[in-house]
């Protein structure tokens, strides 16, 4: 709802959403059988974190109107629906060493794009919205060590692409 500008709709379903994501969290474990919900049931904070930012941006877009809220084209739902293919379809349930090669190099390749993206529009939203999906896992990996070095070299070449992300925001927008 948020893509087509309607953020009184998508403000309610953002809270459920964190809400239900974050139940184990505020009731306990005995929470996580509890049905119907949206979502799984995070049991830590770093897990939490792209919930409640989108819980947060929700709740900021509605207290400013959604006057000047720009309505994004039907296409956009291509990413959710997407999510919810790779999440339930079948055979997408084995998260096998294939599956991790595609998962890191689509999300390499993202990051790429969002780079040259950045340079392109001189805008630091690009970085914002990697920061949102990069931070929390790599929050994660300093709570608690990865155990392979594979698992290390992935997540210090996100925090790389991250942080070239950011400096090309700043200077783009320090020029600009």
């Amino acid at each position: 709802m948020l893509l087509r500008g309607r953020v009184l709709v998508a403000l309610p379903l953002a809270l459920a959403v964190v809400f239900s994501t974050g139940r184990a969290m505020m009731f306990g474990t005995e929470a996580t059988g509890w049905a119907p919900f949206l979502g799984p049931a995070y049991q830590n904070w770093v897990s939490l974190a792209p919930y409640g930012l989108l819980a947060a941006g929700a709740v900021a877009l509605a207290a400013r109107g959604s006057r000047g809220l720009r309505i994004r084209p039907w296409w956009w739902l291509v990413i959710p629906a997407a999510a919810l293919v790779l999440t339930y379809a079948p055979g997408f349930r084995v998260y096998g060493e294939a599956w991790q090669l595609a998962r890191a190099g689509t999300e390499g390749v993202l990051l790429m794009a969002g780079l040259c993206a950045t340079v392109v529009a001189r805008s630091p939203r690009w970085a914002l919205a990697a920061a949102v999906y990069v931070l929390p896992g790599v929050a994660s990996a300093l709570v608690n060590p990865p155990s392979s070095m594979q698992d290390i070299g992935y997540r210090l070449a996100l925090a790389g692409l991250l942080a070239a992300l950011a400096a090309t925001a700043w200077r783009t927008t320090a020029t600009a």
